[in-house]
């Protein structure tokens, strides 16, 4: 069972209650943004190492029609979190016709791959 959580408190509630994937967010109340590395560094120290831990990937709340400046913070975010010890990345990107950006989706995927350096990123 995966669960969203934008704190360490519910991280370590829901790894306490038998979750075995955290997806880590910042301000879930506006649909969730990517969360700080420290978020992520003080969780993966904190939780079971059998629990894996995804990261949003959302440099802002509001639509998923993102612009190339957005696109490369969110590459920056991808680096710098997988390489903190993120397991995995959680994306969603779309094109002016609500379809999924490709593009756009692949240059993240490719962003993670490359950090991870052969480690395994659930995508």
């Amino acid at each position: 069972m995966e669960v969203c959580v934008d704190n360490l408190e519910s991280a370590l509630n829901a790894a306490d209650g038998g979750a075995t994937s955290l997806e880590l967010c910042s301000s879930l109340a506006t649909g969730g943004t990517t969360p700080t590395l420290g978020f992520l560094k003080c969780v993966k120290q904190k939780v079971p190492s059998n629990v894996t831990v995804h990261v949003l990937i959302r440099c802002r709340d509001g639509d998923f029609l993102y612009t190339s400046d957005e696109i490369e913070i969110m590459v920056n975010d991808v680096q710098s979190l997988v390489d903190g010890g993120a397991d995995g990345i959680v994306i969603g990107c779309l094109d002016e016709h609500a379809h999924v950006n490709i593009e756009q989706c692949q240059k993240l995927i490719q962003t993670a791959k490359n950090v991870a350096r052969g480690r395994v990123i659930n995508i």
